[in-house]
């Protein structure tokens, strides 16, 4: 993560985990010669606004809620 300080590297399960409150930082991916700018949409990240960054508690299914587009460029 750019926005992070320090040199750590993650898995996308981590990286996702470990931005579950901050859905706003600029993330790369190794892709083999260098990085490439990923979001952390496309790693899997998924923003629950509300009840603690959780789920829902009241709903059976999480896909009954309307898809959300992030423009992080536009920090929103």
């Amino acid at each position: 993560c750019l926005t992070c300080s320090g040199d750590q590297m993650f898995c996308h399960s981590c990286i996702v985990k470990a931005h579950q409150f901050l859905p706003f930082h600029k993330v790369q991916e190794w892709i083999g010669k260098c990085f490439q700018d990923k979001s952390l949409e496309e790693l899997g990240f998924i923003w629950h606004m509300g009840h603690g960054g959780q789920p829902c508690p009241f709903s059976d299914d999480p896909q009954t809620w309307e898809d959300m587009l992030l423009d992080t460029e536009a920090g929103f």
